[in-house]
């Protein structure tokens, strides 16, 4: 049996932990408001990278988010260009309202020009899959490669023949024991042979660490899917927006 004085200290921290749980949820249902407010406001008057950041601070809140604050996200990262995190928030207003959302007509058409732009992005070769320009490699100049010296001949273009050791003849006992020299058939009694990794050329090519190859590099401009420019610079192949 529980003494009373037990059971008052009981009654007591839980009486204390209710009323400061109870705060809390008041302070974070002040917050989502706030929240909210400030990113429809910072929408209505087209800011919406401001929009975006009243958003996140929204989703650090901890609590349960009203389910349009779904739908108006999703419309900022449209209007930034954000179009795959778009599709997710709208995805996530669609699996939480079903058809019955307030908002499920405009979602729909959201939802649209989100896949518009994915066609747009999808068709285009001066961007990635995200959308952004794809600008030349500054370090292959566009090319994918690079080279360098070779580093097996050391740019020579000439290595020791192994077959001879740079002697030009190859040395054979008989079964007089009497030594033999023959022109080495490898190296034409050079001593040397063409480099066999560069042929000769002293440089080798490798692919560009920076583009891996692809001679083009994500830039941070949005794309407008248009061909580049006759008068492109070498450093800048596609044009900015």
């Amino acid at each position: 049996m529980i003494h009373s004085s037990v059971r008052y200290v009981i009654f007591s921290f839980l009486l204390v932990y209710n009323f400061a749980a109870h705060g809390q949820q008041t302070i974070n249902d002040h917050k989502i408001a706030h929240y909210m407010k400030e990113a429809k406001e910072h929408m209505d008057a087209g800011n919406y990278e401001e929009a975006n950041l009243s958003f996140r601070k929204l989703l650090t809140v901890q609590n349960i988010l009203p389910t349009e604050m779904c739908y108006y996200f999703a419309e900022t990262l449209y209007q930034l260009h954000q179009y795959q995190n778009s599709k997710n928030f709208i995805n996530k207003y669609l699996k939480l309202t079903g058809t019955s959302g307030p908002y499920y007509q405009k979602v729909l058409a959201l939802n649209e020009l989100v896949d518009e732009k994915f066609n747009e992005i999808k068709s285009c070769q001066f961007c990635d899959e995200k959308g952004y320009r794809l600008q030349e490699c500054e370090t292959c100049h566009g090319e994918g490669h690079l080279l360098q010296t070779c580093h097996h001949c050391k740019g020579k273009g000439l290595t020791a023949c192994t077959a001879c050791g740079t002697k030009g003849v190859k040395i054979t006992v008989n079964a007089f024991k009497e030594k033999e020299y023959k022109s080495c058939p490898v190296c034409n009694s050079k001593g040397f042979i063409t480099c066999p990794v560069c042929g000769g050329k002293t440089t080798e090519e490798l692919v560009c660490n920076v583009c891996r190859g692809k001679g083009t590099n994500i830039s941070n401009k949005i794309c407008d899917h248009s061909p580049p420019t006759s008068n492109t610079s070498s450093m800048d192949l596609f044009p900015d927006n």
